[in-house]
């Protein structure tokens, strides 16, 4: 492969540190183009290594991405939304798909759920399950897998390689639903398609708008982000002769509540509850589905607006009134409730000056467990988040902390 052809050109020019963002933006346009042009050719272009400029689709939008701060700007083109990263995402799926179309297409390749997920990991899917080869699924049976797959991430049997397979053969669905024209059969979701003109056919046909592929990326990419991003966080298996007694946990926080007086710890408690039950990939729908409306601000998106939104008023409702409850009953009913433990420490921290933020984490697919950081450099794999809580404070609180609270 030539390091000089013209689109290995515009791959290293988007890469350059001093590249400008519209002329990275316009360099993609430009691969694009190339590639919608040699997929209606159905010629594989193989003069360019694009790896290293798609990967920045699935980096955190924090300020190490190289194209920070921009990564994650979003305008709207004919009322359409579009953003860097999804412009990469775009390439990405336009790339496999030229690359790959022809593999896909082969008979032995029309892939079903149960090639891919064993019987003894389907549940998580049962809602959704289906025999039908995924290549051939519409677009409401795609997005209604991904956001299963999403909203049960947490639960998936460590491992991960069947989960990467599933994503791979949803990505090249995807990239397939958002490349080419298809009947209403297919493009069955009327907030995901847009009318193609062309009065010669007896039949409507569609293309997938931009509002499909920004959804379908928002889920999809903190998922692949975990399995094949190696942010260089290790964690070691926590080796001990015992679990710690949660029954100290308890006492803590009962007590905590307890003798709370006109505090915070409700506000508290009611916004790691409220984001507890928000997943990754709302917040983008949110914006995407709000983003035009004259009131509209980036800066005061709530995670119970998200969920009213992305959910329903009812579901969201739901939520705020268990966000809602009194404390000394969620205490007295479950004091190793996941938010209630979260925020009496986070609390408890916060007044004592005690470290706390970041230091119980959850390591998704493929570890999918919670860990401690019981040093600064040793993270400790845990069964639960009980756990997890306890090994940090054991490690990193003073050792009269429970003693104190749950006797004094």
């Amino acid at each position: 492969m030539s390091t000089h052809s013209s689109n290995q050109v515009q791959v290293d020019t988007a890469l350059a540190v001093d590249t400008p963002m519209h002329v990275r933006l316009q360099c993609l346009q430009a691969l694009m183009k190339t590639l919608e042009l040699a997929l209606s050719q159905r010629r594989e272009i193989t003069d360019f290594d694009a790896t290293a400029l798609v990967r920045l689709a699935f980096l955190p939008g924090d300020a190490d991405h190289p194209w920070a701060p921009h990564i994650d700007q979003f305008l709207h083109v004919k009322r359409e939304i579009v953003s860097p990263r999804m412009l990469l995402f775009a390439l990405h799926l336009r790339l496999d798909l030229n690359r790959h179309e022809k593999v896909w297409c082969k008979g032995e390749n029309q892939v079903t759920m149960a090639d891919i997920i064993s019987a003894d990991h389907r549940e998580p899917w049962k809602a959704v399950w289906t025999e039908e080869p995924i290549l051939f699924w519409t677009a409401k049976k795609l997005m209604a897998v991904v956001v299963a797959t999403q909203h049960q991430w947490a639960l998936l049997a460590p491992g991960g390689d069947y989960v990467q397979q599933l994503l791979k053969w949803l990505m090249a669905r995807a990239a397939l639903l958002s490349t080419f024209h298809f009947d209403g059969t297919t493009l069955d979701d009327d907030d995901y398609r847009c009318v193609v003109r062309d009065s010669s056919k007896a039949r409507p046909t569609y293309r997938a708008s931009t509002d499909f592929l920004w959804d379908f990326m928002a889920v999809v990419v903190p998922m692949y982000r975990n399995l094949h991003l190696d942010d260089g966080t290790t964690a070691t298996e926590a080796v001990l002769a015992a679990p710690y007694d949660e029954d100290k946990l308890k006492r803590f926080v009962r007590r905590v509540v307890f003798h709370m007086h006109g505090d915070n710890l409700p506000q508290i408690y009611a916004r790691s509850y409220i984001a507890k039950h928000t997943f990754p990939g709302e917040r983008e729908w949110y914006i995407r589905r709000r983003s035009q409306m004259l009131d509209f601000n980036v800066e005061n998106i709530r995670p119970i607006d998200v969920l009213r939104e992305c959910r329903g008023d009812v579901y969201a409702r739901k939520i705020h009134e268990f966000a809602g409850r009194p404390l000394n009953e969620v205490a007295a009913a479950d004091p190793l409730e996941p938010s209630l433990v979260a925020a009496t420490c986070f609390y408890y921290a916060s007044q004592r000056k005690y470290a706390w933020q970041g230091k119980v984490v959850f390591l998704p697919l493929p570890v999918n467990r919670y860990a401690a950081w019981v040093d600064d450099d040793t993270l400790e794999m845990c069964p639960t988040y009980t756990q997890a809580v306890l090994h940090f404070c054991m490690h990193r609180w003073p050792a009269e902390v429970f003693d104190e609270e749950c006797n004094g």
